[in-house]
C-alpha cells in the first residue's frame, strides 16, 4: 500500500534494477455468495473466517436458526460452518484460520427459481432460470459477458449444499466443447468467474518507467523489466534484484 511506496522511493536512482514482489497478493482467500462485496481478499497475517467476512461487507441478510450459511472450501474438502453458534453461542473454533486458496461461500436463502453469476463478468448478480435445461452460456450471457480480466479456464459452479464443480468455460466459448459439457444449473446455484491470477510488483532503479505494474503470476524478472521499459543505459542488470515484501513493507 501506501506505507510500502514510501518505503521504496530511496531505491529509484540506484544503479541497479530492484524489483519488488508484494507478497501477500498470492496469499489470497475467495469470499462467494450471500456477501456485499464478493470477491478475492489478501490475508494479512492470522486472518480468521470473520475477519475476511467483515472485510467482504458482511452477510446481506442475517443467519436463521437451523442453518449452516458457511461452507469453506479448502483442498477439495468442504466443511459447513455456522454463523448464528459463532456470534450467538460464542462457539469461536468454527471460526477457522484461513489458508491461501480457501473458498468461503456464504450460502443465500430464498433464492428459488434463480442462480447466481459473480467474479469478472460485467452485471453480477441473480438471474432467473428462464428454461430448463440452463447452461453455463446462459447465465453468462444475463450477467452480460465476461469481462477482459477474467479467466474462464478456471470457473466453477457450487450448489447450495456447498459443493464445487470446476468446468472450463474458455473451450465452451471458443466452440472447443459443448455447454452440455458444463454442469447443469439449478436453483440456488453460484456461478463463478474468476480473475486472472496476476503479481502487484514494483519495478525500481535504472528503468525508463520505475513504477507499479501487474504481471501474471509465474512470469519470469524479465516480464516486469519489460513492463517498465527496460533498462537504460548505466543500468547494472548483474545486480538485478527480486525482493518479496510483506503488507507491512518488511
Amino acid at each position: 500500500g501506501e506505507i510500502l511506496k514510501l518505503r521504496l522511493k530511496k531505491f529509484y536512482k540506484q544503479p541497479e534494477v530492484t524489483i519488488f514482489v508484494e507478497d501477500f497478493v498470492s496469499q489470497k482467500v475467495l469470499v462467494i455468495g450471500n456477501v456485499k462485496t464478493p470477491g478475492t481478499y489478501a490475508l494479512m497475517g492470522e486472518d480468521r473466517l470473520l475477519d475476511v467476512l467483515a472485510r467482504a461487507g458482511w452477510v446481506l441478510t442475517p443467519a436463521h436458526e437451523g442453518s449452516d450459511q458457511v461452507v469453506l472450501l479448502r483442498d477439495g474438502a468442504r466443511e459447513t460452518l455456522s454463523l448464528l453458534d459463532m456470534l450467538n453461542r460464542a462457539k469461536l473454533d468454527q471460526n477457522r484460520l484461513l489458508k491461501r486458496g480457501d473458498i468461503i461461500y456464504v450460502i443465500a436463502e430464498g433464492e428459488k427459481g434463480m442462480v447466481r453469476v459473480q467474479g469478472e463478468v460485467h452485471r453480477p448478480g441473480g438471474v432467473l432460470i428462464e428454461r430448463e435445461p440452463m447452461w453455463v452460456t446462459d447465465a453468462l450471457t444475463l450477467a452480460g459477458g465476461a469481462t477482459d480480466h477474467s479467466d474462464p479456464s478456471r470457473s466453477f459452479v457450487i450448489r447450495a449444499d456447498g459443493s464445487q464443480i470446476p468446468f472450463d468455460l474458455a473451450q465452451i466459448l471458443d466452440g472447443k466443447r459443448a455447454p452440455n459439457t458444463a454442469p447443469k444449473l439449478r436453483d440456488g446455484d453460484l456461478m463463478y468467474i474468476p480473475r486472472k491470477v496476476s503479481l502487484r510488483v514494483f519495478v525500481l532503479g535504472m528503468v525508463r518507467m520505475p513504477g507499479e505494474y501487474e504481471i501474471p503470476e509465474g512470469s519470469h524478472a524479465l516480464a516486469a523489466i519489460a513492463r517498465a521499459g527496460y533498462h537504460v543505459p548505466g543500468a547494472v542488470l548483474d545486480s538485478t534484484k527480486v525482493v518479496r515484501v510483506s503488507p507491512t513493507g518488511q
